[in-house]
């Protein structure tokens, strides 16, 4: 899904926009073509987009049908999937549950960083932030 958020950067910080999404079927020659590629055939989104220092922090609820085919059978299903970005506060609290449950189990040292993909795929990057950690990141939240 693309929002373009061009404009909005444009605004002084704090400026705010609202995006609504709404796309059934998805075209395939479209800017939410690559949805096609995870098997979804509409999207639903609320967005709102709020001019950050460096950049712009979206948030927001999207739902989606996904087509697929069932394993078992072969039948062609089309399933609801949902989802939303929680608020920063929400966010923290989470983190900071995390931090206290990693503290119960002994754990050292809590990250506090922007992932979107694992550490063992991260390490691949030319400069990993964690090149010589062993196994999966466990605490990790979006700020």
């Amino acid at each position: 899904m693309k929002v373009n958020v061009a404009p909005l950067l444009k605004q002084p910080v704090g400026s705010q926009a609202e995006f609504d999404l709404h796309e059934s079927p998805i075209d395939p020659r479209g800017e939410n073509a690559g949805l096609l590629d995870a098997g979804a055939t509409t999207i639903d989104a609320d967005i709102l987009a709020t001019h950050t220092n460096p950049g712009a922090y979206l948030e927001g609820e999207a739902k989606a049908d996904v087509a697929q085919q069932c394993c078992r059978c072969l039948t062609p299903i089309q399933t609801p999937v949902a989802g939303r970005t929680p608020s920063e506060a929400e966010m923290l609290r989470n983190f900071f549950e995390e931090v206290d449950a990693a503290d119960r189990l002994g754990f050292g040292t809590a990250w506090i960083a922007e992932s979107h993909l694992s550490s063992e795929v991260q390490k691949t990057n030319a400069r990993p932030v964690i090149p010589h950690w062993k196994g999966e990141v466990g605490l990790n939240a979006d700020f």
